[in-house]
């Protein structure tokens, strides 16, 4: 009885250990200013997940600046009151060289590689937007 009390603990902190480890891994972040030029006018989709955090933007891109960067999803926890100032700031600045806020850390860092992924994707696309103008 005592060994499986030892093994069923071992079980239990070995897994709490590997939550533990993936939700504190480090996310690269592809941060500062965001080059559209060249690409065509229309709302591009990106998407990043850095667990236990995931999101999809939509960003328009019009006249060759990101003109507004919409949230699709986000499951948050509690990153919730990252999602309005980080966006405003990215489309203010036109980089994804912006503050954190904090208690929402990680929500911030994804919404910033979510547009830089939408960014990238859409430097790829040769025939414009894929979710609409």
């Amino acid at each position: 009885m005592r060994k499986a009390g030892i093994v069923v603990g071992l079980v239990v902190c070995i897994g709490l250990g590997a939550v533990g480890f993936m939700s504190c891994a480090h996310v690269p972040v592809a941060r500062g200013p965001i080059d559209v030029s060249g690409i065509p006018d229309g709302v591009y989709r990106g998407e990043h997940k850095w667990f236990p955090v995931w999101v999809t933007v939509d960003v328009t891109v019009e006249a060759g600046k990101i003109a507004k960067i919409d949230l699709v999803k986000h499951f948050k926890g509690k990153g919730g009151k990252a999602e309005k100032p980080v966006r405003e700031q990215i489309v203010e600045k036109q980089s994804t060289q912006v503050d954190t806020v904090t208690g929402a850390t990680r929500s911030s860092l994804v919404i910033m590689n979510a547009v830089q992924d939408a960014i990238s994707k859409a430097r790829k696309t040769r025939d414009g937007p894929k979710t609409g103008a």
